[in-house]
């Protein structure tokens, strides 16, 4: 009996050291970013922000129209692209996202100053908000971001309700989109590096 208990502790030690090796390992596969705030929160952020981009990475806005708020008209957004400029980072919202989220994914824009590494930034707002009087309102602040209304846009996140950010290049087509979450602002931030990394090089 005695030898059976002290066999038994030893496979417990065993199966105890290689189940903490296998962890270890794991942790050393997860991005920092996401283990410097690894909790459950942070994991299902990480996870619904993969299945967004996933679900809507490719579409295209070809034949999609916006209202440019500063002259009153209706333009093409193939017009966006009539200058110089080769891509945007486009922060989408509507009148059913929480102000607070519409505020937070705002600020994020303004603290990194995008405008100023190469990348364009355009806010875009479904053009019915500014029938809403409830509607969130994008903080009045210094910035030189590009503004417009959306009109016949529909997306796939659309049925989140959340504001969000994506690369829009000048095929029109919808690259690397991004919600912002108010709970995980190091996601937020790590997400804003990556893509001025990886589109202002190109």
């Amino acid at each position: 009996m005695k030898k059976l208990l002290i066999v038994a502790s030893i496979s417990l030690l065993v199966i105890s050291n290689l189940y903490l090796l296998g962890q270890l390992r794991a942790d050393q596969d997860v991005p920092d970013f996401i283990q410097a705030k690894s909790s459950d929160e942070s994991l299902l952020s990480y996870q619904s922000g993969f299945e967004v981009m996933l679900q809507n990475d490719g579409i295209s806005l070809a034949g999609k129209t916006l209202y440019n708020v500063y002259v009153g008209t209706e333009v093409a957004v193939s017009d966006l692209f009539k200058d110089s400029t080769d891509l945007y980072l486009v922060m989408r919202y509507n009148q059913l996202d929480c102000e607070a989220c519409v505020e937070f994914a705002y600020s994020k824009l303004v603290e990194h100053g995008l405008e100023v590494n190469g990348i364009e930034v355009l806010v875009m707002k479904d053009k019915s908000t500014i029938l809403n009087q409830h509607a969130p309102v994008i903080p009045a602040g210094e910035d030189n971001f590009k503004r417009m209304d959306y009109i016949n846009m529909t997306l796939p996140i659309d049925a989140a309700c959340v504001p969000h950010y994506f690369i829009l290049d000048k095929n029109m087509v919808v690259h690397d989109m991004f919600v912002p979450d108010r709970m995980n602002q190091e996601i937020t931030d790590k997400y804003l590096e990556m893509v001025v990394d990886k589109w202002s090089s190109r």
